[in-house]
């Protein structure tokens, strides 16, 4: 009973950041010129990747 609590009490912050995300994102997009915005993506994957893979080893 507890894991289920658990589970929902971190859904409902993540359900909240998909839905602010998905509703404000493409706003975003539209004003925000396609150059600088992939390179803060790619920095943003390329930081994830370092650090899921320091956590990993």
């Amino acid at each position: 009973m507890l894991l289920i609590v658990l589970s929902l009490m971190m859904a409902e912050p993540l359900a909240a950041g998909f839905l602010i995300g998905g509703w404000v994102g493409p706003k975003i997009v539209r004003k925000v010129p396609a150059g600088p915005l992939r390179v803060v993506v790619s920095l943003c994957g390329v930081g994830l990747a370092v650090r899921l893979g320091l956590a990993a080893y």
